[in-house]
């Protein structure tokens, strides 16, 4: 289990957030404290070897039960330091590991005599020397992991979330599926792609590739800015210059020569938006609508955002200019709109956030996607999908409405603490806060599982991990180890319906003769397959259960896991079938919309009947 405490900071010295994490050879006593922690030099995370010197002291600092190299007694630092290397201000290392270069050995008589414990450190950045991290930290053994003055069944602290990036909505094409991130500082998503922006100024991008999207390019970095858009994607570089990626058809990845100052972009489905240092808009690819005919005189902008066929700038004086494609009103601000502080941009419609929270909406809003919930306020944020609109609020809890086609306005459990979101045709990232709430349980209360358990090993995914054999009283599925880094040959899964057509499923008995073998075995209807017919179908997934018949014939047993698999995949199959019924149904009506707006013209040109 890990647990974070919040943050320390001290003016012009290394600030500390720790984890600490105890492993037991045996229950009742700690013989290794696996700490983490996170250090910064005044507000930036520290990179690079840190040097640490660790105590474990008394409650009033006065004696010292251990330190890393055993020459501390009253509280004092130890003469010898550990060096440790330090990511983006995380770092990590087993107490008492006498496999660590400079450490000793952790006593097991340190928890066993004394009840108030804690852990003191000291850190040097190799310019200001070492110093103090305050205040100390209090340990104790099991039944804590860590304990307070007045320990409660749970206690609330503060760790890096296990998921920084909560995904939801339209995963046909994988762009919900987060691969493993940390350190993330943005995200973005395009139609049916998603990008995260890391910490150390480098880009990952998942979901459709068909056009190169997610294929970033060698060597990128120091980015501090990202866009996407339907099938390509924009990035700004700490030295003001723009790369872009992906589909190219309409010149939207063609980056005009000398643009040095970008500090924002934005991207549409076939055009692309930067915005310079001093106020202006550079716009460049599609502009069958104009969308990249920046309106004459436009200056004093401070955000930019792209629909599919039109552009928006937030003026500094909190005004919205909108040029484009027209026809859904899309480009329509509302006249009496001011105050406005942020802005977004959707398929057909246009959002802008107001200083006082409030959201307005307008343009195309067939799906419900321009009707602001009532009464919506401490808005924070706003994005806008194909056809359906976002708000992040103050709480870092999300609001959607509109088109849920694919659930992408149905917000999951675990997305709170969100600091920033964004929507790509129908599905939504929304990226959580560096540190979130985290609670530590009590080993010697039903509630064990409110975290995680490691026996022998640290967990580092699950409620429960063990390392070596285990057995279970209860049927069911353990996890088993699935990291694409470990396999090899990978393929889809193709033709599931059809293969599980093949699978005869039955209910049935166990005979009186197997029963009086086992006779825990109640005489009722079980469902399940036979194993023969089984292995017609899932041949590798029948085996022997080291029992036999009377014969001397083995009794064989399967493993119905293909079936959850090879049924997923089935189902992935119909949707498929029935997303490409909905795209083609969407075009159609987004046709009609476009031939219904025709005709209000051609009626409007009609001269009135007298």
């Amino acid at each position: 289990m890990n647990f974070h405490f919040s943050r320390f900071i001290r003016s012009g010295i290394p600030a500390l957030a720790t984890a600490l994490c105890v492993l037991t050879a045996q229950a009742e006593v700690p013989k290794l404290l696996n700490h983490e922690g996170r250090i910064a030099v005044g507000t930036l995370n520290f990179d690079g070897t840190g040097l640490f010197k660790f105590a474990l002291v008394s409650g009033d600092g006065s004696v010292t039960y251990w330190s890393n190299d055993g020459t501390s007694t009253v509280g004092n630092a130890p003469t010898a330091a550990i060096s440790l290397p330090v990511t983006q201000g995380l770092y990590s290392v087993l107490l008492g590991d006498p496999a660590v270069a400079g450490m000793t050995p952790l006593p097991a008589e340190v928890f066993e005599k004394n009840t108030d414990v804690r852990l003191r450190i000291w850190f040097n950045d190799g310019v200001h020397g070492f110093e103090l991290i305050s205040p100390d930290q209090r340990l104790a053994s099991a039944p804590y992991a860590l304990t307070t003055e007045t320990a409660v069944t749970a206690l609330s602290f503060t760790a890096p979330p296990s998921k920084p990036v909560i995904a939801w909505g339209d995963n046909q094409n994988g762009q919900t599926g987060v691969p493993a991130l940390a350190h993330v500082a943005a995200v973005a998503a395009g139609e049916s792609h998603s990008l995260a922006l890391l910490d150390s100024g480098t880009v990952a991008a998942w979901g459709l590739n068909t056009s190169g999207q997610t294929t970033v390019p060698n060597g990128l970095a120091g980015v501090t800015a990202i866009a996407a858009g339907t099938s390509h994607n924009l990035v700004r570089r700490s030295n003001g210059t723009l790369v872009a990626w992906g589909l190219n058809t309409s010149g939207q990845t063609d980056i005009p020569a000398g643009i040095t100052t970008a500090v924002k972009v934005a991207a549409g489905e076939k055009h692309s938006l930067a915005l310079l240092a001093d106020g202006t808009v550079k716009a460049w690819g599609d502009n069958s609508f104009n969308q990249t005919t920046v309106p004459p005189n436009l200056t004093g902008v401070t955000a930019i955002a792209a629909g599919y066929d039109h552009s928006l700038a937030l003026r500094s004086n909190g005004t919205v200019v909108a040029w484009g494609r027209p026809d859904t009103g899309q480009t329509t601000v509302p006249p009496d709109l001011t105050g406005v502080t942020a802005i977004a941009a959707g398929a057909f419609h246009s959002l802008a956030l107001k200083g006082d929270g409030t959201v307005v909406a307008w343009g195309w809003g067939t799906g419900g996607q321009t009707a602001v919930p009532p009464g919506l306020s401490g808005v924070s944020g706003i994005a806008g999908g194909y056809s359906f609109s976002l708000a992040l609020k103050a709480d870092g809890t999300v609001v959607a409405w509109g088109d849920s086609t694919e659930n992408q306005t149905v917000i999951p459990p675990a997305a709170t603490f969100v600091t920033q979101i964004a929507a790509g045709a129908f599905h939504v990232l929304a990226l959580r806060a560096d540190l979130v709430p985290a609670p530590v349980a009590r080993l010697d209360e039903d509630n064990v599982f409110a975290g995680r358990v490691g026996i022998r090993r640290t967990a580092a995914a699950n409620s429960l991990e063990v390392e070596g054999t285990a057995s279970k009283s209860f049927a069911g599925a353990w996890l088993a180890n699935s990291d694409r880094r470990i396999k090899t040959d990978i393929q889809p899964i193709t033709g599931a319906l059809d293969r599980l057509s093949k699978v005869r499923l039955v209910d049935f008995r166990y005979t009186d003769q197997y029963r009086a073998v086992h006779p825990v075995i109640e005489d009722r209807r079980y469902p399940n397959v036979i194993a023969q017919e089984f292995a017609e179908v899932f041949p590798g997934d029948v085996k022997s259960s080291g029992e036999l018949m009377p014969d001397g014939s083995p009794v064989l047993q399967v493993d119905t896991w293909p079936l959850t698999i090879y049924t997923a995949a089935g189902v992935q199959e119909l949707q498929r079938a029935h997303d490409e019924l909905k795209k083609e149904n969407g075009q159609l009506q987004h046709r009609m919309a476009e031939q219904e707006a025709r005709l209000r013209r051609l009626e409007a040109l009609l001269p009135k009947q007298p």
